[in-house]
């Protein structure tokens, strides 16, 4: 009996310091599959047996249940003070929560990008990141080809090195590539200029016709020579020469058949010099079931330093901009996508959220609905909206707000009705960071339908690829209204 026991306490205690979390828009499920993230709810029922049990082991059997106590102490200190440091996942741009190798490089990397800005004013860390996002995909897509089309952004070396090391994997083709999380860590400046960017990502590889999902952890560094401008929203994106922006694919020694320029010296733009890989292992199934606790929603708001300074000076270039009708806007986009989430229907959010943050909720509505299950969020109440960042480049600008907000909370097995996680009954509080951005120098116009096309006001059915059917405008650009980019948990985020 006492072996049972003692076995009963280690695995559900280890179980229960895991503190797995599920769902809604803003937060839970791990990315990777494997550990979770704090971020959810419930589980507090669980909790309290669990220390019951070991309350009497001590007292029954105190040879085993002392240093039982002790190394369970340990342990949920050690997993406390490291939760800032684990590969995480949400639902965002950061909602597959961003892969931080520690504070200091994000706060250093922050202080760099303010540096390389005044050297390259046109430098924008959304289109930047976009960029490298759209690149992710397609080297991976690509990589059982040549990766030809690829061959002005890509080190020669590492372009041979990737095909390579794909054939002799013998994978025959990469699907469903989709970036979870990036983040800028490190960047220097001098005769030439180095970005490295720390990037989640899942993807599934075919080796004679038997898929593998892979969950993997990469560090790619991209370099380019000082002075060089980046490119604008169009150009950066569209992965052509980027010595004269002729989108035919490039020859096999990397140069251009229209301007016969080798583009992948970084005479012209940003060219991925390495890939560190620094995990990669199967993607376990996801266990949508489990329930954590919300972590940080009772912590002082992380305000951006100067953010007083900030907010005069966003006002003195937007004499007509309205705090009142932006919250309007975000009220309305965070119920708008807390109601798409619990229906399961992500087309009705399309509008409202970038292109890479749309793709991760879409990910994880099809892993509920690969498993049979719904999350539901009900009785969603917003408390307060504090604007907490202000951030301005040549292109974008970016407002965060921490939203405080509560609702019901539940995961449920759609055939049956049953409850598998969380409670129809009683109500979550939690908060987050949202960031929304919109192009630069946009003229401040009164609150619209926020129903409507922000560009010609026909109904709002726009297309998965965020363009409206009546005006082909692309709505979830920037250019018309403000778009959510990112969702930040409170104990990931870092002002």
């Amino acid at each position: 009996m006492r072996r049972v026991l003692t076995g009963v306490l280690i695995g559900s205690l280890a179980w229960a310091l895991a503190e797995a979390a599920w769902g809604r828009v803003g937060g839970g499920e791990t990315f990777g599959g494997g550990g979770a993230s704090p971020s959810g709810g419930g589980g507090d029922d669980g909790g309290a047996f669990l220390i019951y049990l070991l309350i009497r082991l001590v007292l029954e059997y105190p040879a085993i249940g002392i240093p039982l106590a002790i190394a369970v102490g340990i342990g949920y200190l050690v997993l406390k003070a490291g939760s800032a440091h684990q590969l995480q996942g949400n639902l965002s741009s950061q909602q597959a929560r961003d892969w931080s190798a520690s504070v200091t490089p994000a706060r250093r990397s922050a202080h760099q990008l303010e540096s390389l800005r005044k050297e390259d004013p046109n430098f924008s860390t959304p289109l930047f990141l976009d960029f490298v996002n759209l690149l992710f995909t397609r080297v991976h897509s690509e990589r059982t080809g040549d990766l030809a089309s690829l061959a002005g952004y890509l080190d020669p070396g590492l372009r041979r090195s990737l095909v390579e090391q794909t054939q002799t994997a013998r994978v025959t083709e990469v699907q469903n590539v989709l970036v979870g999380s990036m983040r800028i860590t490190d960047l220097e400046l001098g005769a030439s200029q180095t970005v490295t960017v720390d990037l989640e990502a899942n993807f599934t590889e075919l080796a004679a016709s038997s898929p593998a999902p892979i969950y993997s952890v990469e560090r790619w560094t991209f370099v380019r020579r000082a002075g060089v401008l980046s490119k604008g929203p169009v150009e950066i994106t569209r992965l052509a020469c980027p010595s004269c922006g002729n989108p035919a694919e490039f020859r096999a020694d990397g140069s251009c058949p229209f301007c016969d320029q080798v583009a992948s010296t970084g005479a012209w733009a940003w060219v991925l010099k390495t890939i560190e890989v620094r995990n990669r292992v199967p993607r376990p199934r996801m266990d949508l079931r489990q329930g954590g606790q919300e972590v940080g929603t009772e912590e002082p708001t992380r305000m951006q330093p100067g953010f007083d300074l900030r907010r005069k000076e966003f006002m003195v270039r937007h004499t007509g901009f309205s705090w009142p009708d932006f919250e309007n806007r975000v009220r309305h986009v965070f119920t708008r996508l807390q109601e798409s989430w619990s229906q399961g229907r992500w087309e009705l959010a399309r509008p409202f959220e970038t292109d890479h943050l749309f793709s991760n909720h879409r990910f994880w509505l099809e892993a509920y609905a690969r498993d049979g299950l719904a999350n539901r969020i009900q009785d969603v109440r917003i408390e307060h909206v504090v604007p907490v960042k202000i951030e301005t480049d040549a292109w974008f600008d970016s407002l965060t707000v921490r939203i405080w907000a509560s609702a019901r909370d539940w995961t449920e097995e759609v055939a049956t009705g049953k409850v598998v996680a969380g409670s129809r009954e009683k109500e979550r509080r939690f908060s987050e960071y949202w960031t929304f951005l919109r192009r630069s120098g946009f003229s401040a116009t009164p609150a619209k339908d926020p129903a409507s096309c922000p560009s010609c006001g026909a109904p709002l059915e726009i297309t998965m690829t965020g363009i409206c059917p009546y005006c082909d405008s692309k709505i979830t650009s920037g250019e018309f209204d403000w778009v959510l980019t990112r969702i930040e948990q409170d104990e990931a985020y870092e002002a």
